[in-house]
């Protein structure tokens, strides 16, 4: 399988632009507010308080940001991935070879200077086995071992000038989340050095972040109004907040992301949306638009071949079984059903994701794309009379069926290839009819809804007579069940597993006699289960069925057709579901250690095929089948991968 991806850029050029949208990011001031460092690139740069021309300090694959000055505006502390995680790196203001400091596994990030010249930062060491939340270390600017700092956990590490206090931020909740307000919200507080005492400053329900000194003040991020703005709170010489603190900036259409304060508390940088601003420390000040011009280059050609001999997803096969249609990175392919012929074809070529191929003809594939703004249904055919053939053609046509704006996926086309019903939004279930034309192509009739709820229904599965849906569909309890459906008329949806535990992925047996499914009723983990659709059936002894003839006895006393004969094509006969006691004529067939998954139904409904995950490692699953009544239980193949 071959797949060229080609980045859109002409032009491999060396230029120089004023800040356009270039996000510029985590912005320092150092000491004395005369030069700033940020990250764009993902690269450290430092320029003038004032802007004009920045000078990049590195240049590497890994992203690195958070750059830091020490207390001299010597050197700058930064965090980086060069190893994979990320981990503190210091480098000459003037520039030189970082020098790595901290080699943990885990992240090291946002890096303060104290006075003592040790690097404080955030990580997840000491107490990883015990609390979700992150830590505070230090370390030593010439490297060594870190060390734990509180006996607390806490982030965000902001030492005073003077060395006696250490402001920080407790709570769990992500600074992205810039309005919440609740338990999990981010508060400042205030360790005393010299007594151990810990003073929680801010009260605030919502999120308070990134705490900073300049001089005697402490400034922080506060999302009072719902965005997060710039305040300056005075500290007494005890470490409690003197009178309350005040809004030194006050945005309400977006807020800002970084902010830092120059060492007297003077100045303040911040960035906001795409630029970088500049600010007198003072309530009433009027940031300053920083214009700054960046250099900049690839880090990586920006064209990239690449042959992909794996990760194709979402595959379907054809109603020929001759060719299938798959999905990698987003784009649709197709090639023969035959293992020797190694070649396919790429059908579609759009930055958006293309996804779910589904055959509504062996020369017409139907799938759902988000190239207009959100998911909608498309067509695809050859566009060339003499070659109907997708995996020949040359000329391809594309149509769009749906124009909704809410999302539709799921889809799913009917056996009998006139019906496809898909998922819109979050609980909408959709059917409609599918004309093809051959002037005018595919197209969608008669849509009408199904189901329209909160709950998205899922595990969407046609009978073979193309009468039936069954799905499975979460309860108030958020407890799936599953449901068959009648297409016809205005029926309703009948719970066929009605059981507090999960029921979910219903496979129907081509003959019409079976429903199957994976159900967790039993120790917590998933098991093959079915419901027989006639009662009859479930009626009949072990003795009934050791009796009955089966298709192929019957066949070997009438004999074989002769060799050349058609084979004749069988209308498929409605399936008779009897719904009094559904529920009742549940039937378990495996009750193994792990779950079991990726069902399916032998065309004579006879035996069950499906995976098992012995120990939950996802490295040890087996390809199994069994009989319907739970006996010939054979593998397969053995730790196979899905």
């Amino acid at each position: 399988m071959k797949k060229i991806l080609l980045i859109p850029f002409l032009f491999y050029s060396l230029f120089s632009f004023a800040q356009e949208n270039t996000m510029l990011r985590t912005p320092s001031l150092n000491p004395d507010g005369t030069r700033i460092s940020f990250s764009y690139q993902g690269d450290i740069w430092t320029v003038p308080a004032s802007g004009g021309i920045a000078r990049r300090l590195t240049i590497h694959e890994s992203y690195e940001s958070n750059p830091q000055w020490s207390p001299d505006g010597q050197q700058l502390v930064f965090q980086g991935k060069r190893y994979g995680n990320y981990d503190l790196y210091l480098i000459e203001a003037s520039g030189n070879t970082p020098k790595r400091l901290t080699y943990h596994s885990t992240n090291d990030a946002l890096p303060k200077w104290g006075a003592d010249g040790q690097i404080y930062f955030t990580s997840r060491r000491a107490f990883v086995q015990l609390e979700w939340e992150s830590e505070i270390h230090r370390i030593a600017q010439n490297g060594g071992t870190p060390q734990r700092t509180l006996d607390a956990t806490a982030l965000m590490p902001a030492p005073s000038p003077d060395g006696k206090f250490l402001a920080f931020v407790r709570g769990a909740c992500r600074v992205s989340r810039e309005a919440y307000k609740g338990s999990a919200n981010r508060n400042i507080w205030l360790f005393n050095t010299a007594n151990k005492k810990y003073t929680q400053l801010t009260t605030f329900e919502g999120q308070d972040i990134y705490p900073d000194w300049g001089g005697k003040k402490l400034f922080y991020l506060s999302a009072q109004n719902g965005r997060y703005n710039i305040f300056q709170q005075e500290i007494d010489a005890s470490g409690m907040a003197k009178g309350n603190a005040v809004a030194l900036t006050s945005f309400t259409d977006e807020g800002i992301r970084f902010f830092d304060v120059s060492a007297d508390g003077s100045k303040i940088v911040f960035d906001r949306g795409t630029h970088l601003y500049l600010m007198d420390a003072k309530a009433g000040a009027k940031p300053k638009e920083l214009k700054i011009e960046v250099t900049r280059d690839y880090h990586f050609d920006p064209i990239e071949h690449k042959t992909f001999s794996k990760s194709a997803n979402n595959y379907a096969l054809s109603p020929n079984e001759k060719q299938i249609a798959f999905i990698v990175h987003g784009e649709l392919f197709v090639k023969p059903n035959d293992k020797e012929k190694k070649r396919a074809v790429q059908l579609s070529n759009h930055p958006y994701r293309d996804d779910e191929p589904a055959w509504l003809n062996d020369s017409t594939l139907l799938f759902v794309s988000d190239r207009n703004g959100n998911f909608d249904l498309f067509a695809l055919q050859s566009s060339d009379k003499e070659q109907a053939n997708l995996y020949k053609t040359f000329k391809l046509k594309i149509k769009q069926l749906t124009t909704d704006a809410a999302d539709e996926e799921d889809i799913l086309i009917a056996p009998n290839h006139k019906q496809i019903v898909f998922r819109r939004g979050r609980g909408q279930l959709v059917i409609a009819d599918l004309l093809v034309d051959s002037i005018k192509g595919v197209s969608l009739q008669n849509e009408r809804l199904l189901l329209d709820g909160w709950a998205t229904p899922g595990g969407l599965s046609w009978s073979p007579d193309s009468r039936w849906l069954a799905y499975a569909l979460e309860d108030l309890d958020f407890n799936e069940e599953i449901y068959i459906h009648g297409v016809e008329g205005n029926q309703k949806p009948i719970n066929v597993s009605l059981h507090p535990r999960q029921d979910f992925d219903p496979v129907w047996s081509r003959d019409g006699t079976k429903l199957g499914f994976l159900s967790e009723r039993n120790n917590g983990d998933s098991d093959v289960w079915f419901v027989w659709l006639r009662k009859s059936d479930w009626e009949k002894t072990k003795r009934d069925w050791e009796e009955e003839e089966t298709p192929e006895k019957e066949k070997k006393h009438k004999g074989d057709k002769k060799d050349g004969d058609k084979k004749e094509k069988k209308k498929k006969a409605p399936i008779e579901i009897d719904f009094d006691d559904i529920q009742e004529r549940i039937v378990q067939v495996t009750s193994m250690a792990g779950d079991e998954d990726d069902l399916m139904i032998s065309k004579d409904g006879e035996h069950f095929y499906f995976t098992n995950d012995k120990d939950g490692s996802g490295n040890n699953t087996d390809l199994m089948s069994i009989k319907w009544d739970g006996t010939e239980l054979k593998t397969l193949s053995p730790k196979i991968r899905l």
